[in-house]
């Protein structure tokens, strides 16, 4: 409900192992490239979408437990055992899926299908995952209303 331009921040806080997981409509999978810093290491994450989610509108999802399977040295399909998603009516961006404190790794690029927002559950995703992000337990965002249907979420660095 807030104008178009309007600013808001928020504090989200995270369980260690967690994600939150934003599926375009119509994506059965979000994928995110990982560039590591370690020559040969690079590898994607594949997030499948949860059957709560609805195939025509946006949805979002909270990954509290997961299971993965490393089919290639270079993929990690990642599915939610435990999971809490909502359909919604409106379009999340993600200003980078790049965040928190690097170890061995370049960038996160969120490739197709949606965004995700981990506490450090790529890391404890696969014995091939050498590669990510360490993140803290509280993270501040701002969120902008861009038009009628669009937020931009934008990480808040150097929040204790």
């Amino acid at each position: 409900e807030a104008k178009i331009g309007d600013n808001d921040n928020t504090i989200l806080i995270m369980d260690e192992g967690t994600a939150i997981v934003y599926f375009n409509p119509g994506a059965e999978k979000v994928v995110v490239d990982v560039d590591a810093s370690g020559l040969n290491t690079n590898y994607e994450l594949h997030l499948i979408k949860p059957s709560q989610c609805s195939d025509d509108t946006n949805c979002l999802c909270l990954f509290r437990k997961v299971e993965s399977d490393t089919n290639y040295i270079n993929r990690v399909t990642i599915q939610a055992t435990r999971v809490l998603c909502n359909n919604i009516n409106y379009t999340l961006q993600l200003e980078s899926c790049s965040l928190g404190e690097p170890h061995t790794i370049n960038s996160y690029d969120c490739k197709t299908g949606g965004f995700f927002i981990e506490r450090n559950m790529a890391k404890e995703s696969s014995w091939a995952v050498g590669s990510y992000y360490e993140n803290p337990r509280r993270r501040q965002f701002t969120l902008n209303k861009k038009d009628a249907d669009t937020i931009l979420l934008k990480e808040v660095k150097d929040v204790e």
